[in-house]
């Protein structure tokens, strides 16, 4: 995994070392971290939310893997998207029109998370992640709607509820970062990496 993240850094001319975890800098270092199950689990570095679904996309087709990407912007809204041997599965955001306000049901449409869909390719069942998938208004005007399960730890109007999202995938956000390796990124990545269109997906 460490591997492939460099060499697709290296592919858009970002220079990125593997070092050990002694000392993480977390402005431009993706954590690595230990393997939990069937998942690899990594943290990428601040503001890599414009360029993480790209690289999960290429992540997944190079690897010839089953990838889930999640990111929060500014603490508003949270989104999803996983890829399969390259080929989207499914996206969710869960307020698809923050920017595109104008375009509201489009976006929506869009990115309204297919719940057989994912829980085909993650091999889980549907009803355990349905129950995320609700779109929240821009405004925040909207009536707190609680858990999406009594167990879960977040209600579905925090963006840390896809911790528990994660979790009914079978991927669990690790507490404390055991971190194998890190991906030391060019301080200067933000821009240089491909971001990949949102809309395109």
């Amino acid at each position: 995994m460490a591997a492939a993240i460099r060499d697709y850094c290296a592919a858009s001319g970002v220079g990125a070392a593997l070092l050990p975890p002694d000392e993480p800098d977390f402005r431009c270092d993706a954590l690595v971290c230990a393997p939990d199950g069937r998942f690899t689990r990594v943290l990428l570095p601040p503001y890599f939310n414009a360029h993480d679904f790209a690289l999960a996309a290429s992540l997944s087709a190079s690897l010839g893997a089953l990838v889930s990407s999640i990111h929060v912007y500014d603490g508003d809204y949270w989104a999803h998207a996983a890829w399969d041997h390259g080929v989207l599965v499914d996206r969710f955001a869960s307020m698809p029109d923050y920017f595109e306000p104008d375009d509201r049901g489009a976006q929506r449409a869009r990115w309204r998370g297919d719940a057989t869909k994912l829980a085909h390719a993650f091999e889980v069942a549907p009803e355990l992640l349905a129950p995320y998938f609700v779109h929240l208004d821009v405004s925040h005007e909207h009536s707190p709607i609680g858990k999406a399960f009594a167990d879960d730890e977040f209600d579905r109007d925090e963006t840390w509820v896809h911790a528990d999202f994660w979790r009914r995938l079978g991927i669990h956000y690790p507490e404390t970062f055991e971190t194998e390796i890190l991906v030391r990124l060019d301080e200067d990545f933000l821009g240089r990496l491909p971001t990949g269109d949102e809309n395109d997906l």
